[in-house]
């Protein structure tokens, strides 16, 4: 089931140096000398760090134990590629003879293989294209994907600031396709509202189609 993938361990959890909003969850390869750092939320790096430090795995909590009454069984999650400044992950059971997957936050699948000492699995073609960390100025590169838009303009200015104009491009480009995506999104959202509503105003409603005496009376009363 895993066979293309690479199985990770939890290294630590760590914040930027430069970027002191970037929270960063550091993941080693188990059998390869590599690190795999991932980008989170200040709101996952503090779920991940109850769950490590005082066991308090609240936020998936619910789902290993609906898993275990339906029988269920976890078996282990998978990190996806992040997109638009967020990481999500795919938590697998096992029904039967049938996987099941379901999507939900990194931080929320890390803590629910912390309670049940599941492993953490990535794409080897994702792992390998991963920089990973660089022993000699104990730094670490993280992909422009999985920065939020605050991260990708705080690094925007200390790039320019530092006279890395490749970089900054490269940033800059990333904040520009985000931006224009998120007008497409807009615009599809508002065709649809207007779509639907055009529907609505063609549809015949049933009070239109009354045809009986504005002063309707009673049976009763006309034969009065």
């Amino acid at each position: 089931m895993y066979d293309e993938y690479i199985e990770l361990t939890i290294q630590g959890i760590t914040r930027g140096k430069e970027l002191e909003d970037a929270y960063i969850l550091v993941l080693r390869a188990a059998k390869e000398d590599g690190f795999f750092p991932v980008l989170i939320d200040k709101h996952g790096f503090e779920t991940i760090y109850e769950a490590m430090q005082n066991h308090d795995y609240t936020c998936a909590h619910m789902m290993n134990l609906l898993a275990e009454r339906m029988c269920v069984p976890m078996q282990g999650m998978r990190i996806l590629r992040p997109s638009d400044g967020k990481t999500m992950a795919l938590v697998d059971f096992q029904c039967s003879d049938q996987l099941i997957s379901i999507t939900v936050p990194i931080a929320e699948a890390i803590v629910a293989t912390l309670e049940k000492n599941k492993s953490i699995w990535v794409d080897k073609a994702m792992y390998e294209r991963q920089i990973k960390f660089n022993p000699s100025d104990q730094s670490m590169a993280l992909p422009i994907t999985a920065m939020n838009k605050e991260l990708l303009e705080n690094a925007l200015q200390s790039a320019v600031k530092e006279d890395n104009f490749e970089l900054a491009s490269i940033l800059r480009d990333e904040l520009n396709k985000r931006k224009n995506l998120a007008k497409m999104k807009k615009i599809s959202r508002a065709e649809t509202i207007d779509e639907d509503a055009q529907k609505l105003a063609e549809t015949d409603s049933p009070l239109t189609d009354y045809q009986g005496s504005d002063n309707p009376t009673s049976k009763g009363n006309e034969q009065g």
